[in-house]
């Protein structure tokens, strides 16, 4: 009578559940290249916001060219998410990885709930431009307390790692659309 094992099966199993782990988390030891990621990652969805942005100047007839748009970056937002809970992140980054993270939650929540809400205003035949501004306002209050954060975060980091930071052009951008 021949006996088979399932221990070589398990243990099988179990080396390639561990390396399909090791391939969901991203490691990035090197201090500027953690930093570049996370921006790389911001630019992205900054650009695809920047593209929603300008339909905002002469809004197309068709609103579900915005709708479209809008969930470009909506889904920009939750590929940011993805990829700040893959990346590993690396120890005493004073809270760059966490503060990534919660900005990328705030913009995939925002840019769902209310950029959709805007954007239904906006198509209206009489929009209430107190309202959206009201809105805006607030976007704007609870983003810039999670930037400054992220900025802090990254600045700690930046020194800590002895490197500087460099002005980001998309962040030009955005600083003169609110001029």
């Amino acid at each position: 009578m021949s006996r088979f094992s399932f221990l070589p099966l398990i243990g099988l199993l179990f080396i390639l559940s561990a390396s399909r782990l090791q391939a969901q988390n991203i490691r990035i030891s090197d201090p500027i290249k953690y930093n570049d990621y996370m921006v790389e990652r911001q630019d992205q969805f900054g650009a695809e916001l920047l593209k929603l942005i300008d339909l905002f100047d002469v809004l197309p007839e068709d609103k579900s060219v915005v709708d479209g748009q809008l969930e470009r970056v909506v889904g920009s937002a939750q590929e940011g998410i993805t990829a700040m809970n893959k990346l590993k992140p690396l120890k005493g980054d004073f809270g760059l990885h966490q503060s990534a993270l919660e900005l990328f939650v705030f913009y995939e929540e925002t840019m769902r709930t209310d950029y959709g809400k805007i954007i239904d205003e906006l198509y209206k035949d009489a929009p209430d431009l107190d309202a959206l501004n009201e809105v805006l306002l607030r976007i704007e209050g609870e983003e810039s307390k999670l930037d400054n954060a992220f900025f802090q975060a990254q600045n700690s980091y930046a020194k800590m790692h002895n490197f500087s930071l460099i002005e980001n052009s998309l962040q030009e951008e955005f600083d003169a659309i609110e001029d």
